[in-house]
């Protein structure tokens, strides 16, 4: 059994799922008397049952809950519970199997994020909780789906806070690149050495809703990483699209997937790769705070961008902020353009945007409305852009109308 301090128990009745070490009577139940993953009962001070956790003593986040119920393992059994449901709601929502398919403690498997990609899952292991379940995981997984190869992409950081190692593992033939069919078009995806899973699901409806504005437009798509944005916007008849990155790799693949979905923008020469960064005086681009680099890293797309396309944007324009992080990185890139009269005065804000519905989140896990997609037009005097984050920092779009 798991002892909460004397009140430490309002959060989880509230529907929190997330355990701090600080919360923990060690009196009643030292965490270093527990294994790492290992299974335990939660209760408050007075002895009632708060639910199931499995446990890292050597954590921040020392416990999380899966169950309300009492001494509920989490085994094989569960485990093939959970995915059914999981895989069962995105055969509801999408046609082919190529979707995100567990999304940690949306799905009640916390740590557990699961890409697939048609015959092939890449895997995210981030608690103790599930790496010490991955032998039951394998298991479950090659009854329900067959894969034909599995990427356990262990490179990420919630592994090192976790105690465990980054060394990617890999099951069977896994391709260095995969076609992902989405929104009418198919995008060349790196899978082994690519960002996070290879492929950024959630911005699925976003890349979609941007598409619609994106006829008659010079497109610029910024921190581009394999195209999504900038290659959906060409499908849908841009007028040109401009991607730009710090990768040559990704540029090299975001200029292919923008000219395979358009061919005719490729042959009149309409799609073009700029290698570099975007950056704005006096904000700090390179601070260790996602909050503070998203911001700065949009406004520098705003503001700074002439280094890289000399072109001045419209009036009449869009900018669209999408964004994978908890931060509300839109509203404050937002209130930053207001302060700034000579870029921004009136903005109308259009109907905003969450992740695809394989992304989905327990009610307690939405702060505030955790927008994935705000749009933003301005009506005077506004310089004209359209811009996504997706990636482990930013992905910004930028959309000009001429």
């Amino acid at each position: 059994t798991l002892w909460l301090k004397k009140g430490e128990d309002r959060r989880i009745r509230a529907g929190h799922l997330w355990i701090f070490s600080n919360e923990i009577d060690s009196a009643k139940s030292p965490l270093p008397d527990f294994e790492p993953g290992e299974n335990a009962t939660l209760r408050d001070a007075r002895g009632a049952v708060l639910g199931s956790v499995f446990v890292n003593p050597h954590s921040l986040i020392c416990a999380r809950l899966y169950s309300r119920k009492a001494d509920l393992p989490l085994d094989a059994d569960l485990l093939r519970q959970r995915l059914q449901s999981a895989l069962g709601l995105r055969q509801r929502l999408y046609n082919q199997p190529w979707y995100r398919l567990c999304h940690g403690e949306g799905d009640l498997l916390p740590g557990l994020v699961m890409d697939r990609f048609g015959d092939h899952l890449t895997v995210q292991v981030g608690t103790w909780g599930m790496e010490a379940r991955k032998e039951e995981l394998r298991e479950v997984l090659g009854e329900l789906l067959q894969p034909r190869s599995i990427l356990w992409d262990n490179d990420i950081a919630a592994r090192s806070l976790e105690g465990l190692s980054r060394e990617n593992e890999s099951e069977g033939p896994v391709p260095d690149v995969l076609e992902v069919p989405e929104n009418g078009c198919i995008f060349r995806a790196p899978l082994q050495g690519g960002q996070k899973t290879g492929w950024f699901y959630d911005q699925r409806r976003n890349r979609r809703e941007a598409a619609r504005y994106a006829a008659g437009a010079d497109v610029l798509d910024i921190f581009c990483y394999a195209g999504g944005f900038g290659g959906t916007a060409a499908a849908a008849g841009a007028r040109s699209v401009t991607f730009l990155d710090a990768s040559p790799q990704a540029l090299a693949l975001a200029t292919e997937n923008a000219a395979r979905n358009a061919p005719e923008l490729a042959r009149t020469k309409s799609i073009e790769g700029l290698c570099g960064d975007a950056r704005i005086k006096g904000l700090p681009v390179s601070g260790k705070r996602g909050t503070e680099r998203a911001v700065a890293l949009v406004a520098g797309a705003l503001l700074d961008h002439g280094q890289h396309d000399q072109r001045r944007c419209a009036v009449g324009g869009l900018l669209v902020v999408g964004k994978t992080e908890h931060a509300v990185v839109g509203q404050l890139v937002l209130l930053f353009l207001v302060g700034h009269n000579d870029v921004a005065r009136d903005l109308r804000i259009l109907p905003a945007r969450r992740k695809g519905g394989s992304f989905n989140d327990l009610t307690n896990l939405v702060l505030g409305h955790r927008l994935l997609g705000e749009l933003a037009d301005a009506s005077a005097g506004f310089d004209t852009f359209q811009c996504f984050h997706e990636n482990i920092f930013l992905f910004r779009v930028c959309l000009t109308l001429l």
